[in-house]
């Protein structure tokens, strides 16, 4: 299927929204209570939130596999950070590690480029981790813009927007590959 055919973004579309509801009732209360259900039901949001952000890259079959790794593996920094595999100390930090914000997001893109040369693949990349990032962010903790501190208090309606934004851009993005 084309991805500019109107079934394929209403389709995107509607996953975006049934999404977000999810994730709002996720924020309000934890569908998952328990330790390590809440980190796999986590990992597999992270996943499913780049499935569909990224939905228009679905012709880079490699690409598009890397990029829905690194949306769930991203999370390896926090055993780095906490110095542990311990679940309780890996969701204890208080906040989200340096590696979770743009720029850390845009350097490793860059890389990618230089050293792949594959500009699809770094782009499925930044896709993929500012995606996680993104996500991370909707609950307060993530100093996604770092080094600059943000306000947190409007983090949720961000997240809206800016998946929305990325969703019509990867579109858009789509058509120079």
């Amino acid at each position: 299927m084309h991805y500019s055919n109107s079934s394929a973004i209403a389709l995107q579309a509607s996953s975006l929204f049934l999404f977000l509801m999810l994730e709002k009732k996720n924020i309000r209360k934890r569908i998952f209570s328990g330790l390590l259900s809440g980190i796999a039901f986590d990992s597999f949001m992270h996943l499913v939130y780049f499935l569909i952000t990224a939905m228009p890259f679905l012709k880079f079959k490699t690409e598009f596999a890397a990029g829905a790794a690194l949306s769930v593996f991203l999370d390896i920094d926090h055993a780095l950070e906490a110095r542990s595999l311990d679940p309780e100390k890996l969701l204890s930090l208080g906040r989200r590690p340096y590696t979770h914000s743009i720029l850390f997001s845009l350097v490793v893109s860059l890389s990618v480029i230089i050293v792949s040369s594959n500009p699809a693949l770094s782009y499925i990349v930044f896709v993929s981790m500012l995606s996680h990032v993104m996500r991370d962010f909707s609950s307060g903790v993530t100093h996604v813009f770092y080094p600059f501190k943000q306000p947190s208090s409007y983090a949720f309606e961000f997240y809206v927007l800016f998946s929305v934004a990325l969703a019509f851009l990867n579109r858009t993005i789509l058509s120079l590959f």
